[in-house]
């Protein structure tokens, strides 16, 4: 099996309307990332990770990635 390992730094985030914003940039590359992270019912979030943040009600480009997250487990 090969793992490659892919560093990150945070470059800011925020908080918005119930949705948590991060900017992320690449370690090498500087090339920069928006993930954002919204809660929607029970132990359900939304996660969107692209190349810019879309706000409110506007929709993400195709190419962003996006999933539905469920959080198992006590905190």
């Amino acid at each position: 099996m090969f793992v490659v390992f892919i560093e990150y730094s945070c470059h800011g985030s925020w908080s918005e309307n119930g949705t948590v914003y991060i900017i992320a940039r690449h370690k090498g590359t500087k090339h920069g990332v928006c993930l954002s992270y919204r809660p929607t019912e029970g132990t359900a979030a939304k996660l969107v990770i692209g190349d810019a943040c879309y706000r409110g009600t506007q929709k993400p480009p195709d190419h962003h990635l996006v999933a539905n997250l469920t959080v198992f487990g006590m905190f």
